[in-house]
């Protein structure tokens, strides 16, 4: 009764929730978002701008007109605490402020029922004066999001599970932090003494205790927490400033705390409560098949995909084959991790649409929709895979032929798989504008640029075959002759020791948060591929507001024109020297590209590409056929022709795997095995089988097949799947194999 009487309470009282923001668009707007889906009713948003750059600032200027948020506004940029502390003193200036505000950070996602959370733990104790949630990023109270569910999912996993009992911890964590109103009258703010921010919340923590007061933890409430949004590198040396100042202060108490909480383990405990292995057990609505964790352009593609489904409510998420390992990506999902032990005992998570992402995923796509036979295959096709130098195009022609359904990133692709007569539905990339934003202070204004600082470029370097490496030695050295431009070298070959030698700014490969700062404080941006399926770094480089120099090439062509870029042939180093000077020197050109990529890439943006696929994937679901004998016919004749890689004697039982599946797919009165390789000209294949334990046994499984298929005429399929069943065949792992991966091509 008690709770009840509290959340009808806390359901009508308007809670103040206070946001520090400087920069990081994509976040701050994410984290208003996400308050406003969960507790649009109960939410008075207070947004701190800390003297944000223009895209910040016109997105929040956007706000002033919603009811449920207040702006307030630095002059200049202050930092988090004296942000913090001006709209902590703004609410106790407030008549109608509630028991306790919150303080949340930018980064952050809040689910539904958050601060109903809130509300009834404060509610259960007069003592508790501030209260942290749950996370995937609060340093020792972090929990992490389990396998296959997205951060919504487990925050309902959360509130729905755990019986919450509000233990105490060792401090607060400023990410999420619940002050109660009355504290916040004895205390005040938090101590500029720290600096710019980092080790205030853990001084404000013992205050509280010192005042009698609890710090605790709301057990059932979930906060995604994605850090480092707006602090960046700075972290490090403001906990080098402050941590001493901490602990002259709280040293000794902190550390009998930290015992006691280790001890108590509040974190374990609630690990513990939780069933979370359960979550392989789910169905989900899509799944993404990735090769690896390996961040490169189309992994991140499918990444953001996925998010921007999560976001539009559908349960979606990603497979990666092979054994966990770490995401250099901000996720607020948990991919699966699954090897090839758990694909062999159809241990994997069952959806109705799977989606292939790259050739060598292709079978286990196929696999599952072996054992979830109502599944819609999907291939999302983000390069011409055919000239990508480790592949074979045979084999990437079978995989496009073995999915029923394709997407291609580009008209351009499309019109490649047109020719091999393969249809595809064209779902361009896109890219998050309110992430790659320009920082250039001239951005936007054409007469703004009386700046005497060199242009800077940024060159991106490609070793693989449809890059530019055998002349992009010859594209640094001509850039960097000229005095007025400071060239930058990314890539990962970009550290190859001749670049190194040539050009003094190198930067490898950047995660996405290096790259789009690289971006937002640069001027050109060259892509001199010979050939891109899409080309997303050229998007990311306009979203960013940089003027781009890029080939007429592949599927360039899909967002860029001669109003928003500078299109050079192919390999014409001169073309694109050329483009350089007139950039140096014309400050209306770069003013007009950089404007004008600006626009195409907001015209580009995931909140415009996303509904898309979510359409095209509600009509593969209701419309889309599984897959059929045509598929399997493909898919098989990859892998038997993966199987003819083999060496020795692998190699001759594969092939003759080959010949004796093929007789009984094809034949009504199937020949017998020495018939078959003998009219092959295979009677050597033959001999070898028979003096080869697992030859002998192949022959046998055949002969009983062929048997079987003469008497009684059963579905090969069935039968197949009877012979897998004997345990004296289960040991010999490539004829398991073989016939796991052809009980399609043997069926009707």
């Amino acid at each position: 009764m008690l709770g009840e009487m509290t959340q009808i309470k806390s359901m009508k009282t308007t809670i103040q929730v206070i946001i520090p923001v400087y920069n990081a668009l994509s976040q701050t707007r994410a984290c208003i978002d996400s308050i406003r889906a969960a507790d649009s009713e109960h939410a008075h948003i207070i947004v701190v701008d800390d003297c944000s750059s223009s895209p910040t600032k016109d997105y929040l200027d956007q706000l002033l007109g919603s009811r449920c948020i207040e702006l307030l506004r630095n002059e200049q940029n202050l930092g988090f605490l004296p942000s913090a502390n001006r709209a902590l003193s703004h609410v106790l200036s407030r008549e109608d402020c509630a028991d306790f505000v919150v303080l949340l950070n930018s980064d952050t996602k809040v689910h539904k029922g958050w601060l109903d959370c809130f509300a009834k733990c404060l509610a259960s104790d007069s003592k508790i004066t501030l209260a942290t949630p749950v996370s995937n990023n609060a340093e020792n109270l972090s929990v992490s999001i389990p396998e296959g569910m997205s951060a919504a999912a487990f925050a309902q996993l959360l509130l729905s599970e755990i019986s919450p009992v509000y233990p105490d911890i060792t401090t607060a964590i400023g990410f999420c932090l619940a002050i109660r109103i009355s504290a916040l009258k004895d205390l005040g703010g938090f101590d500029t003494l720290f600096s710019r921010g980092y080790g205030e919340d853990s001084d404000y923590h013992f205050k509280a205790l010192a005042s009698g007061g609890r710090s605790v933890l709301v057990d059932n409430c979930f906060v995604y927490h994605e850090s480092g949004a707006s602090f960046g590198e700075s972290k490090s040396c403001e906990m080098a400033k402050n941590s001493p100042v901490f602990f002259r202060r709280w040293g000794a108490i902190y550390e009998k705390e930290l015992n006691r909480h280790q001890e108590l383990d509040p974190v374990g405990m609630l690990e513990r409560k939780l069933a979370v292995g359960v979550a392989k057990e789910r169905h989900h609505e899509v799944l993404f098949l990735l090769s690896s964790a390996d961040l490169c352009g189309g992994v991140s593609v499918v990444f953001d995909v996925v998010s921007g489904l999560i976001s539009e409510g559908v349960d979606a998420n990603v497979i990666i084959l092979g054994p966990p390992s770490s995401i250099k990506y901000p996720l607020s999902f948990c991919p699966y991790f699954c090897a090839d032990e758990d694909w062999r005992r159809g241990d994997i998570p069952k959806a109705g649409i799977y989606v292939t992402t790259y050739y060598k995923t292709c079978a286990y796509g196929f696999k599952a929709a072996q054992l979830y036979p109502e599944a819609k295959l999907v291939y999302l096709i983000q390069g011409y895979e055919g000239w990508f130098p480790e592949a074979e195009l045979e084999d990437v022609l079978l995989t496009y032929g073995a999915i029923p359904y394709r997407i291609a990133v580009s008209h351009w692709l499309k019109d490649m798989l047109s020719r091999w007569n393969f249809n595809c539905e064209v779902i361009p990339n896109g890219v998050d504008s309110s992430f790659f934003v320009p920082q250039r202070t001239w951005y936007g204004s054409q007469d703004g640029d009386s700046r005497s600082t060199p242009l800077r470029l940024i060159l991106l370097t490609r070793k693989d075959a449809q890059g530019s490496w055998s002349f992009t030695t010859e594209l640094l050295r001509r850039a960097m002759s000229n005095p007025n431009i400071e060239t930058h070298a990314v890539g990962r070959s970009s550290l190859d020791p001749v670049i190194q030698e040539i050009c003094p700014h190198v930067h490898g490969e950047l995660d996405r948060v290096g790259m789009s700062r690289l971006l937002a404080h640069s001027d050109v941006f060259v892509d001199s591929s010979i050939v891109q399926g899409f080309g997303l770094l050229g998007l990311e480089a306009m979203s960013a507001g940089n003027a781009v120099v890029l080939t007429e090439t592949g599927g360039i062509r899909e967002y860029a024109h001669a109003k928003n870029s500078i299109l050079c042939p192919v390999g014409n180093v001169d073309s694109i020297v050329s483009a350089l000077d007139r950039l140096v020197f014309d400050r209306s050109l770069r003013w007009q590209l950089g404007r004008e990529g600006r626009k195409t890439a907001e015209e580009f943006d995931w909140k415009k590409i996303i509904p898309v696929y979510l359409n095209y994937f509600k009509q593969i679901q209701s419309e889309g056929k599984p897959v059929g004998a045509q598929e399997s016919r493909s898919i098989c004749s990859y892998l038997f022709r993966r199987m003819l890689d083999r060496q020795d004697v692998e190699k001759e039982i594969a092939q003759a795997a080959f010949y004796l599946f093929r007789e009984v797919r094809e034949s009504k009165n199937p020949r017998s095995a020495r018939e078959i390789l003998s009219g092959e000209n295979k009677k050597h294949t033959y001999d070898i089988l028979s003096r080869h334990s697992e030859g002998i046994h192949f022959i046998r499984m055949y002969e009983e097949s062929r048997s079987r298929i003469l008497q009684a005429q059963f579905r090969a399929r069935a039968i197949m799947s009877e012979i897998a069943k004997d345990s004296q065949v289960r040991e010999f792992s490539l004829l398991e194999k073989v016939i796991d991966e052809s009980k399609d091509l043997l069926g009707e």
